[in-house]
């Protein structure tokens, strides 16, 4: 289906085919980038966070450095954003949680 093709029937009157093409149109977009979205998460679910060579967490009660807490914080930014993304294809599937 294209956009030529929807035009087409709507100049010609045939509203309900033409309710059909976009109708199909826009789902086959959102799946598109449904799909695109589930590639996304994937690939950022099952990736391990980089932790710098010799760090070890210990409970000495030192302040972290500058760079620990930086990349503390993009893990947990990563964390969030892939719980949203999980969300958003759960609610997509109609598994509303």
């Amino acid at each position: 289906m294209s956009s030529i093709e929807f035009v087409k029937q709507v100049a010609a009157g045939q509203a309900a085919e033409a309710k059909e093409t976009i109708n199909n149109m826009i789902s086959s977009q959102a799946f598109e980038a449904l799909d695109a979205k589930k590639v996304d998460v994937a690939k950022n679910m099952f990736s391990d966070p980089v932790v710098e060579e010799g760090f070890e967490s210990d409970d000495s009660g030192k302040e972290p450095t500058k760079e620990q807490k930086k990349d503390s914080d993009v893990i947990k930014k990563k964390s969030e954003s892939n719980t949203k993304a999980l969300r958003s294809i759960s609610n997509a599937f109609g598994n509303k949680k």
